[in-house]
């Protein structure tokens, strides 16, 4: 018996749950103990973060403002998200991957021709134009380059379930350098929406994806017909 010991059973500790009160929700908010949840309060938030993004800069928004034009209190949002950072990265991922669907016709070109196209479209007109702001301010405000590096990977990620689903389908070897491979997807589309301006037309799009294809894929493997 060791020091102290009094002879009584001691408790296990109680190791929180995942599924308890912090944990994620949908949007990166988080649930917590309280008063019940007024319905509807993270879609305005969210949905006025866009609206704000799209008129002004990063650095003039500010949770008091945030909560003004959505109708809440600084509260609501405090307890859904921890910081102002935060509302925005939730934000700008449901404006990104909420509203995109990641194609699944049967042909990895297809596929990313598809998804390439729709990302221009999207990124290049009216709010999702958010994300190439929160881009280029993110060299002059530190705390920004966390957020937009995480819209980024999610946004990779979309890429690289069509990948993985064509390496099943024998369309790409197993060992092919995924991040390589999306490097060279994805630089075409930020050159144009950063620096050149030019548009991703959907004959664009076809051409990079099949330029990118044709290095990926062994020439053993085009000729036993690996890709489409």
């Amino acid at each position: 018996m060791s020091p102290g010991d009094t002879g009584k059973p001691v408790a296990e500790p109680v190791m929180p749950d995942s599924t308890l009160d912090g944990a994620p929700r949908r949007g990166g908010a988080r649930e917590g103990a309280g008063r019940p949840r007024r319905p509807g309060v993270e879609e305005a938030v969210l949905e006025t973060t866009l609206q704000l993004l799209a008129a002004r800069s990063y650095g003039d928004i500010s949770v008091e403002t945030l909560a003004e034009r959505a109708g809440v209190s600084r509260t609501s949002i405090y307890r859904r998200w921890p910081s102002k950072a935060a509302v925005v990265a939730a934000a700008v991922s449901s404006l990104y991957l909420d509203r995109v669907d990641v194609p699944d016709t049967g042909s990895l070109a297809e596929d990313l021709v598809a998804l390439l196209g729709e990302s221009y479209r999207l990124m290049a007109d009216g709010s999702g134009r958010v994300l190439e702001r929160l881009v280029r301010e993110s060299g002059q405000i530190p705390e920004l380059v966390e957020v937009v590096r995480s819209i980024l990977y999610a946004r990779r990620r979309l890429y690289a379930t069509m990948l993985n689903r064509a390496i099943a389908r024998g369309e790409l070897p197993p060992e092919v350098d995924q991040e390589l491979l999306l490097d060279l997807l994805l630089g075409p589309l930020w050159f144009r929406l950063l620096l050149s301006g030019a548009p991703i037309t959907p004959q664009a799009a076809r051409s990079v994806v099949e330029l990118v294809l044709e290095g990926a894929v062994p020439t053993s493997l085009r000729a036993a017909g690996g890709t489409s």
